[in-house]
């Protein structure tokens, strides 16, 4: 038996006729016909029962199905692998939150457009998860919000970006505010774990100031459907926000003694060597 007979049999499964696999496959009927019948005889084993001239998966014959896809996977894989040299053309990349809704997108579009052959996959959680995926080897790099404190990690800086304090533009507040006076307003802050949140807290400890939010949330948009609702202040990126204060929905409130600038940055494990579709893509998220 060969893996012909298996792309034949999965065919037939998935069409549900010999004639609509042949058509798919682009070869004749009896070819199809007689390589089932191969099957069947070679393993002795029934595969479909013919039913009002319709074929239909025996029990035996949906247990092989999920077993012939998986061979044929695997091999599949094993002549991607081989033909590009040994090495895989996946890539795996992180981002923090804020940047995978804002960085990312425009990324992938690049890559795939400019890179066909390169498999990128993406994994978006908090900066510290992020951060940990990398030292864990789960990841090949990734773009994230804040310091990188781990000795294991390169960080190279990627953009400048500021968190900016917004409300609802129909709502009555300053335009200008001391730090102090804004910690007596409702603020509608990021979850503690997330690099913003902790960037900011940083910022007004040093000043000595406490805040308890209003609101906290994992999610950037229940922030910005929260302001909407104008239900408060909310301290965000500047890249997230953006858009919304262009359009005149909301309003930015200028911290006058809170310097909100932070670095983001493209990191890797120290240790970690790239194959050239990873430096391919490594590359071209330096340029973004």
């Amino acid at each position: 038996m060969t893996l012909r007979h298996l792309k034949m049999f999965v065919a037939v499964c998935e069409s549900g006729s010999v004639t609509r696999a042949s058509e798919q496959l682009y070869i004749a009927q009896p070819t199809v016909s007689h390589a089932i019948s191969e099957l069947e005889k070679y393993y002795n084993v029934k595969l479909f029962d013919r039913i009002n001239q319709r074929l239909i998966l025996t029990d035996t014959g949906r247990e092989l199905l999920v077993t012939a896809k998986e061979i044929l996977s695997g091999f599949e894989s094993f002549e991607r692998l081989a033909s590009f040299g040994g090495q895989s053309p996946r890539v795996r990349i992180g981002a923090s939150l804020t940047l995978g809704q804002t960085v990312v997108p425009p990324y992938l579009k690049r890559l795939g457009a400019e890179h066909p052959e390169i498999e990128a996959q993406l994994m978006i959680k908090t900066s510290a998860s992020i951060q940990a995926e990398i030292e864990n080897g789960n990841l090949d790099f990734a773009i994230v919000e804040g310091e990188v404190a781990s000795p294991y990690l390169r960080a190279e800086l990627l953009m400048r970006d500021r968190l900016v304090a917004v409300a609802n533009a129909a709502d009555k507040v300053p335009d200008t505010l001391s730090a102090e006076a804004l910690a007596h307003y409702p603020l509608l802050l990021r979850d503690h774990g997330s690099a913003s949140r902790a960037f900011l807290e940083k910022l007004l400890t040093a000043k000595g100031i406490h805040i308890v939010p209003r609101m906290e949330s994992v999610n950037d948009q229940a922030l910005i459907t929260a302001v909407y609702a104008s239900l408060g202040i909310a301290l965000l990126p500047e890249s997230f926000v953006g858009g919304h204060i262009a359009r005149g929905k909301f309003k930015e409130i200028k911290i006058e003694d809170l310097d909100s600038r932070r670095n983001n940055y493209l990191i890797i494990h120290k240790n970690r060597r790239l194959n050239s579709f990873q430096e391919t893509a490594y590359s071209l998220m330096k340029e973004m």
